[in-house]
């Protein structure tokens, strides 16, 4: 069980930091600033999942500041 878990969420994070390079490289060439509404923009533009809740704009956030660490 232990396996199967891992692959998950395995499965999941390769998901989330494509969606995370997709957000973040549309945010970029539109030059938008990191928020909720310019969030929103992007998933309804981009034809991702339309689930926007905030749980999901933080971990978008959780995720910038991460890269933008190692980026420094």
């Amino acid at each position: 069980m232990k396996t199967v878990f891992k692959r998950i969420s395995e499965i999941r994070e390769k998901i989330e930091n494509k969606n995370f390079d997709i957000i973040y490289d549309f945010l970029f060439e539109n030059n938008l600033k990191l928020s909720k509404d310019n969030f929103d923009v992007a998933i309804s533009k981009l034809w991702l999942i339309s689930n926007n809740s905030y749980c999901k704009y933080t971990y978008f956030l959780k995720k910038y500041i991460i890269k933008k660490k190692q980026w420094k």
